[in-house]
């Protein structure tokens, strides 16, 4: 009896003892788990959310030009190095590979930060190379780091199924030995044994399937000792990576989208456009039927940017983009280029509900030239539009755009607020302004200009009291070239302001050569652009001419068209408050074509109206001009303002003027513009209107 009891006995002790062996290699490893494997796959993973999170940060102060989202990226990235300093410290193992990955993270951090502060800087796309480096150090970082994550999740998962592998010995051995055993000590090794086993299996189940990428495992934890504190630190790993992943999702649309769109306007992209305009095509392949293609360049947008920056710019845009969407269907396309260009794609519909037309486009014409508030200031912007039509203007989308690009250049040559269908014919007309452009801006540098001067005459005496500076351009191949055919592209490409900067220069010297001759007091009027009106600072540059050249303020006269000062009246006040205050004389050229406001003219401190040539043409036979042009006469002596009329040509119109007591006249009648040495001979010979003819004979 006692002799089995003993056995029974020994092979409980010896089964005890082997347990208690096989329990404790496990508590050494599942303490390896929990102090070295768990810890440095749960710093892994923060640093894969953190990377995400960098990302977004980064993308967030790229679009938004906000410094704080570089400082919180800034943050997370101290964090990182943290993390690998860390790792170091708990696992000297891999202490190497930790060290690579830091090397990693920092390379690819510095790239992506560049490429934020650059596109803040900018406004706009970076350097498609620094965005080529960043992403190649991105893939390599992001790359090794999953690897090394892999590989802990690998040792983590190796070393709980090692444990549950001995379990599962300790079982079989206590199965073995209990039945040697006596019944007790049997059933409560084996519920010692099953209650570990079960454990360990669920983590390492858990585990698996984590690595395989399933994050909707749910783990119950039971216990409070060793195997529950892994389990709840395995769960609490768990949750967190399902976290990072619902997050890395949200953040893979956003870069998705913006990928497609402007980060401004919201628009769609180039690159979104391009993709829209190919299925438009192949749509209409199928079923055949027009699409129009439109392209939208917004004049004069320069001025709004130099004038009051370009925060004043971006308002502009979103609201012409708002416009633009508005004006055309919501299955239209509207996507912005870049800059102040647009492209529309508007497809006809099959059944015919959406017929295309020039109506159309004149209602975008009318939408875009809405009055618009921006800072305070009140802007009327208009756009110029070149439309190319598929499938005969073109058969693909860049033939196509290439097209509607040289009908928006055209519209533009013609005159501005308006727009071109695509003819072939155009071809033509872009090369010679291509070769134009680029002879253009050797002109100044090789002295081609030069300016002609048409004399300005009073109408009481006569004489010759001032003139008009135009420029010609005098190209040693093409010869004479016509101010029509290159003023409007001096403007386009920012050369009219070094071209203008001489005209003043060169007509404030010569007249004042001629002063010093003992040809009399003249005042030259010079013609200002838009872009010269926008520069800062404009008086004191102009003071500086003077004062370089001699010349009186008031013999220098600055003409200025209606459109320009009406384009932003508030700003043009302050110009021309500014201009008057160092003494010039101040005209609005060309008056009564614009927008005329007679509010706004009480508020311009200016000296001369010009009438405009095409009133005067039919002054003698239209009785509306006759009317127009003694109406304005009337108003500018009300406002006590001398009157020039422009374009005199015949002895009836100069009859006319002088019935109404016109203060001075230009035009062929007296003379047309010549050259300074011709000139010079008019003012030594005395040359005026007969003295035959009087205002009252008229």
């Amino acid at each position: 009896m006692l002799f089995p009891l003993a056995i029974a006995a020994v092979c409980s002790l010896v089964y005890l003892g082997s347990s208690t062996l096989v329990l404790k290699h496990n508590n050494s490893r599942l303490a390896h788990v929990r102090d070295v494997l768990f810890p440095v796959l749960e710093i892994t993973t923060d640093n894969v959310g953190a990377l995400d999170k960098i990302i977004e940060q980064l993308n967030d102060a790229a679009s938004s030009g906000e410094k704080d989202p570089l400082d919180a990226a800034a943050t997370i990235a101290a964090k990182v190095r943290a993390n690998y300093a860390r790792l170091r410290g708990i696992d000297a193992d891999k202490a190497e590979e930790f060290r690579q990955l830091a090397a990693e993270f920092d390379a690819y951090y510095s790239a992506a930060h560049a490429v934020a502060k650059e596109m803040m800087d900018k406004s706009g796309a970076p350097d498609p190379r620094s965005l080529q480096a960043m992403s190649a150090k991105l893939d390599t970082y992001r790359k090794d780091l999953l690897s090394f994550r892999d590989s802990a999740n690998s040792r983590f998962t190796g070393t709980i199924g090692d444990a549950t592998s001995d379990a599962d010995g300790a079982v079989s051995t206590g199965i073995a030995i209990g039945l040697l055993s006596l019944c007790l000590t049997l059933g409560f090794g084996i519920a010692i044994a099953r209650a570990l086993l079960r454990q360990l299996r669920q983590a390492l189940k858990v585990a698996q399937t984590v690595a395989a990428g399933d994050l909707t495992s749910r783990i119950e934890v039971t216990s409070h000792d060793e195997t529950g504190q892994l389990l709840q630190a395995l769960k609490d790993m768990n949750d967190s990576l399902a976290r990072s992943v619902d997050e890395h999702k949200r953040l893979e649309a956003l870069l998705q989208h913006q990928a497609s769109h402007d980060t401004l306007t919201g628009l769609p992209n180039r690159a979104l456009l391009q993709d829209r305009l190919k299925q438009a095509i192949a749509t209409a392949v199928r079923s055949p039927s027009p699409i129009w293609i439109i392209f939208v360049d917004l004049d004069r947008f320069k001025l709004v940017n130099d004038s009051l920056g370009h925060k004043a710019g971006d308002a502009m845009l979103k609201q012409v983009a708002a416009r633009l969407q508005s004006a055309v269907r919501e299955a239209d396309t509207v996507a912005r280029l870049g800059g102040d260009e647009f492209v529309l794609v508007l497809p006809e519909r099959i059944d015919g509900s959406g017929s295309l037309s020039a109506a159309v486009v004149q209602r975008i014409l009318d939408a875009v030239a809405q009055p618009m508030m921006i800072e305070g200031h009140e802007f009327v912007t208009t756009c110029s539009m070149g439309i190319a039509v598929h499938p005969n203007d073109g058969a693909d989308g860049e033939t196509l755009m290439t097209h509607a690009d040289i009908a928006m250049y055209c519209a533009k040559e013609v005159g501005r607020n308006n727009f071109r269908f695509y003819s072939p014919a155009m071809d033509a007309r872009i090369l010679e302004r291509l070769r134009l452009e680029g002879e253009l801006r050797h002109a100044l540098e090789r002295d081609e200009f030069e300016l002609h001067y048409q004399p300005q005459v009073d109408l009481r005496s006569g004489r010759i009291v001032g003139m008009e500076s135009l420029i010609r351009w005098n190209h040693p191949e093409l010869g004479m070239i016509s101010p029509a055919r290159f003023i409007t592209l001096a403007e386009e490409t920012g050369l009219i302001v070094p071209i203008g900067a001489w005209v003043i220069r060169t007509a404030c010297a010569q007249n004042q050569a001629w002063q010093r001759a003992g040809l009399g007091r003249l005042r030259v009027a010079v013609n200002l652009s838009a872009r010269q009106f926008a520069q800062k600072n404009l008086a004191e540059f102009i003071m500086n001419i003077l004062d370089e050249t001699g010349l009186a303020a008031e013999d220098l006269e600055i003409e200025l068209t209606e459109s320009l000062v009406m384009t932003d009246v508030e700003r043009a006040v302050g110009v021309l408050d500014d201009l008057k205050r160092i003494g010039v004389q101040l005209s609005i050229d060309d008056f009564g074509t614009g927008y005329s406001s007679l509010s706004y003219l009480k508020r311009f401190p200016i000296h001369v109206l010009k009438i405009d040539q095409s009133f005067v043409r039919d002054i003698a036979t239209g009785a509306d001009d006759a009317a127009i042009v003694a109406l304005i006469i009337s108003l500018a002596h009300s406002l006590k303002l001398n009157v020039i009329a422009e374009g005199v040509e015949t002895p009836e119109q100069l009859a006319y003027l002088n019935l109404h007591d016109c203060d001075e006249m230009q035009g062929y009648f007296f003379s047309k513009p010549v050259p300074a040495e011709a000139f010079e001979k008019m003012l030594r010979s005395g040359k005026s209107l007969s003295s035959g003819f009087d205002r009252a004979s008229a």
